[in-house]
């Protein structure tokens, strides 16, 4: 029994690189799990490895300097390729208001970002595993 247990047990293999708005490498960022574990930092390229047990719903990146950012991960994406936007505010408006602000420049900037990343060969995959940034 204890055989059987040990042997249905599988681990999921994630792998991937995270650049700077700038399309820099950024190291030093730390990757959360949902229980707010570390459970990676990116090396001094940008590249990250992280081997679990289970499948991640989503991960959590946070480094000074950048916005905290959550990413919610589809069950078949291995392969993380993630630009991660630097920290800003916005003066004199509402928490919603700057939340709607953030979304639309995110989704204007990193449409563009990624294809240039890719150019450059910064990233592997032409079709990036799509993230949903929250």
């Amino acid at each position: 029994m204890l055989f059987f247990q040990f042997s249905c047990a599988q681990n999921y293999f994630y792998k991937g690189k995270v650049l700077c708005q700038d399309l820099l490498e950024a190291p030093a960022i730390k990757i959360f799990d949902k229980h707010e574990i570390l459970i990676a930092t990116t090396d001094f390229y940008g590249n990250f490895e992280i081997k679990s047990d289970q499948l991640l719903d989503f991960i959590l990146l946070q480094n000074v300097g950048y916005q905290n950012e959550k990413f919610i991960l589809k069950p078949d994406c291995f392969n993380i390729e993630i630009i991660y936007l630097y920290s800003w505010d916005y003066d004199f408006v509402t928490l919603k208001t700057a939340n709607r602000k953030l979304k639309k420049v995110r989704k204007n900037f990193l449409k563009n970002a990624f294809n240039e990343a890719y150019e450059k060969k910064k990233f592997k995959n032409e079709k990036f595993c799509e993230l949903i940034y929250q």
